[in-house]
């Protein structure tokens, strides 16, 4: 086996002509999920591809040829398109968290969506009645009924059309799907058709969490999260001023450096997440690569249990089941966790750190604004900070909206 594997490493390499990462990865059990961690490798080929072993079931071998940008390395953890159905609403069946979230999160707009719930219904079932003397009893029958029931239709009709927005309407397909004999003499697995979506779950830890009062704020416009320690979404003084509510910020990072950066409305729920704290989310990707994202869900925090984002695409039950029936998956999320005590707070620059927020070289991982025109995002935006350091300036305080301090870093003033 292990001659097999050499000679297959050779000739990859021989083959290919340009330098190249091989990866061997093992699993625990024949023919079960590879943990994928992407190298962070350049290459001219843009090649990154799985090739597996002949003869080992469960082994599979990465390889990443050399290329001039930088090729993700979140830690993902491919999956088929039953085990993220069990995630995700597929068929756009909504779950009962989707279902309330129509409703709202407070009281004020529970509040609001109930009054206009019963308006609509009033209204409507005067307007059929209206209408009964022209369209006929049977007619006016049915759309009574639809609008007696506004209250119990319309949530059902809201979350499906939000869970068929996060897909686009395109189907799911398997993150290492193969096409038969084409690629089985090669040892290949292609690109998944363009029309599909592969799911992967990422892994990682909260690197940073802060409060701002817009997407776009920078570094000296961030708010500790400690100091909204008696904040209620009710009582949000930025909403009652401007309209607009304050965001959570948070930095997500793995094991090979790699940041995310994600924004949500700010709610009390948030306030016990604290630095460190391991993370998992669903990524969707028409590559099986995922060095483009078309999709994000939102996170979620054991620690807490608590889920970060506007919107619930991710099934509670499904998520914690498969943490906690999942070795694999559970001790690679340990290991994110654990990660932590290995960096070394001493580089970072405010440059650098300026640079997470407006950093226009995504690479290959693009993403749009969904605050602007992506609704599948989770209501979440993301930067890709491959400039950023390992570690956070020195802060020093200003006073912010409502008395809180702001985070300011020091211009010539470093750990």
């Amino acid at each position: 086996g292990s001659v097999l594997g050499v000679l297959l490493v050779s000739s990859v390499g021989h083959n290919g002509g340009v330098e190249a990462f091989v990866n061997l990865h093992r699993l625990s059990k024949p023919n079960g999920r590879p943990l994928a961690t992407l190298l962070p490798v350049p290459s001219r080929h843009h090649h990154c591809r799985w090739a597996r072993i002949l003869g080992q079931p469960g082994t599979f071998l990465e390889y990443c040829c050399r290329t001039t940008t930088t090729a993700r390395s979140m830690s993902l953890i491919p999956l088929t398109v039953e085990e993220v159905a069990e995630l995700i609403s597929v068929d756009t069946t909504p779950t009962a968290s989707q279902y309330m979230a129509y409703w709202g999160r407070t009281p004020r707009e529970r509040y609001s969506r109930l009054v206009e719930t019963f308006l609509t219904s009033i209204l409507g079932m005067v307007l059929t009645y209206c209408l009964s003397f022209v369209l006929g009893g049977f007619v006016a029958t049915i759309l009574g009924t639809v609008f007696l029931f506004w209250g119990v239709f319309t949530p059902q009709l809201q979350a499906v059309q939000r869970n068929w927005e996060f897909l686009g309407g395109r189907p799911l397909v398997d993150a290492l799907e193969d096409n038969g004999d084409k690629d089985a003499r090669r040892g290949w697995f292609p690109e998944p058709p363009s029309r599909g979506l592969c799911g992967s779950l990422f892994l990682g830890r909260l690197d940073d969490l802060c409060v701002v009062e817009y997407a776009g704020a920078s570094s000296e416009e961030e708010f500790d999260l400690q100091d909204f320690a008696d904040y209620t979404m009710e009582t949000d003084e930025l909403e009652q001023y401007t309209g607009n509510p304050y965001l959570l910020r948070v930095r997500l990072a793995d094991l090979q450096g790699r940041q995310l950066q994600v924004h949500a409305r700010l709610s009390e729920e948030y306030l016990d997440l604290e630095p460190d704290m391991e993370v998992v989310s669903l990524l969707l990707s028409k590559s099986k690569r995922f060095d483009q994202l078309a999709a994000l869900s939102d996170i979620f925090v054991p620690a807490v249990q608590t889920y970060i984002g506007d919107y619930p695409y991710l099934h509670r039950n499904g998520i914690e089941n498969l943490l906690a029936e999942d070795d694999e998956i559970w001790n690679a999320l340990q290991q994110e966790a654990g990660s932590a005590s290995t960096v070394e707070p001493d580089d970072v620059t405010a440059e650098s750190r300026d640079s997470y927020v407006d950093d226009d070289s995504l690479g290959n991982w693009e993403a749009s604004d969904p605050y602007k025109s992506d609704k599948r995002m989770s209501n979440m935006d993301y930067d890709d900070a491959s400039s950023w350091g390992k570690a956070k300036p020195k802060k020093r305080v200003a006073v912010g909206r409502g008395g809180r301090k702001r985070r300011l870093p020091l211009e010539d003033d470093y750990y």
